[in-house]
């Protein structure tokens, strides 16, 4: 950070969090004397990631404290203010916003010509890599940095996935024999393995409340959905005859559990109550619809689709209506993951020439690449808010 000019001016950025669904408010300055300046209008809503308020310094009294306001939803927030001639960078700070509080963060420059709020994601990831030879699970910060490796072994490690509470990562390996179920700590320690190497079971899932995971195994000839307490107890199979099934994933409120199949002859999105019943198909065309992602409030289903002649990001319904295509290129975009607060789908992608971890916002604006090398980086999933 460049150190401050020696005349300041202070802002008092004041984050008044109002009631979830708000979207648009004034932002102004308000003076100890009384006098308001007003410097135009800051949106902030649902999906967006990068706004710029511009203000005039005239009426201001460079030596008084000054407030802006503003309303934001949960998630973290990047204040950058431009001083001088708009391109020197004095302050680059972030500011975690994980309910609906009051957050006051102090700012201070000389002649500032904007401010910018960009908002980030504050959750980790966890993603499965081949950089180091073979598959293992990797640890990410939400901007790519961070990097560690939580799994090391000459086996195949695959599919992590990160129980709600942030304490446990399901993952399947091969390093006892065919594909079985493990949990470890995050940071790679205390390694348990679920279900049994003589049988091949992988993609777990974990339930919202951490108590049970959902995950496909071939024990019966031929994969079907099962579940089982998070110890690796009371295994229990759901499915029976639909043809061959992959990638479950948990509704939020722990009542059903989504997954594809090829029973009608191509891939299509099920989802099926968590005791069996009530088996519903929630897309239908003749393409393969694979790799549904619960948003975390349960209205919508993410998943990755070849329904326009190779495989994009998706957005529906939970109940398979209101179809809306988030990526558009003519490279592999799949197996997406919401990030805990529902603003950000993180997803794999070989736009660049190999599988890369991107990030986008949750209605396919603000694309941003996490990871960069010559491996192929897939199947990340989120970590709990830091």
């Amino acid at each position: 950070m460049k150190s401050k000019p020696n005349s300041l001016i202070v802002f008092i950025l004041t984050v008044l969090l109002l009631l979830p669904g708000v979207s648009a408010v004034s932002a102004d300055t308000a003076l100890p004397d009384g006098n308001t300046n007003g410097i135009g209008i800051l949106e902030l809503r649902s999906g967006d990631h990068e706004h710029t308020i511009s203000f005039e310094a005239v009426g201001y009294n460079l030596h008084r404290f000054s407030t802006l306001r503003f309303s934001l939803a949960p998630g973290v927030y990047h204040f950058d203010y431009w001083c001088g001639d708009g391109d020197t960078r004095y302050f680059s700070g972030g500011v975690p916003v994980a309910a609906w509080k009051v957050t006051t963060v102090v700012l201070a420059a000389e002649g500032c010509e904007k401010i910018t709020v960009s908002q980030h994601p504050s959750q980790p990831i966890a993603f499965e890599s081949n950089r180091d030879g073979n598959r293992e699970i990797y640890f990410a910060n939400a901007d790519g940095g961070g990097l560690s490796r939580l799994t090391n072994n000459a086996a195949y490690d695959a599919d992590p996935s990160w129980s709600s509470d942030g304490t446990r990562i399901a993952f399947s390996s091969k390093r006892d024999g065919k594909s079985a179920i493990y949990v470890m700590s995050p940071d790679g320690s205390g390694l348990t393995r679920l279900t049994s190497n003589l049988v091949n079971s992988d993609s777990a899932a974990w339930s919202s409340n951490g108590r049970q995971l959902a995950f496909k195994s071939d024990r019966s000839g031929r994969f079907e959905i099962y579940v089982m307490n998070a110890d690796g107890s009371g295994q229990i199979q759901l499915t029976s005859k639909l043809g061959e099934v992959g990638t479950p994933a948990w509704s939020p409120d722990g009542s059903r559990i989504t997954f594809d199949s090829n029973r009608d002859g191509n891939k299509e999105i099920y989802a099926i109550n968590t005791d069996g019943s009530s088996l519903t198909r929630l897309t239908n065309n003749s393409a393969a619809d694979l790799a549904p992602a619960w948003s975390p409030d349960g209205k919508r289903i993410a998943f990755q689709s070849n329904r326009a002649g190779n495989y994009e990001i998706y957005l529906m319904n939970a109940d398979g209506s209101d179809l809306i295509r988030l990526t558009d290129n003519r490279a592999f975009d799949g197996a997406p993951a919401w990030s805990p607060d529902g603003l950000f789908i993180a997803f794999t992608s070989e736009r660049d020439g190999n599988g890369e971890i991107y990030l986008m916002n949750a209605d396919g604006s603000g694309l941003t690449r996490l990871t960069n090398n010559r491996a192929y980086d897939t199947n990340a999933v989120w970590g709990p808010t830091q």
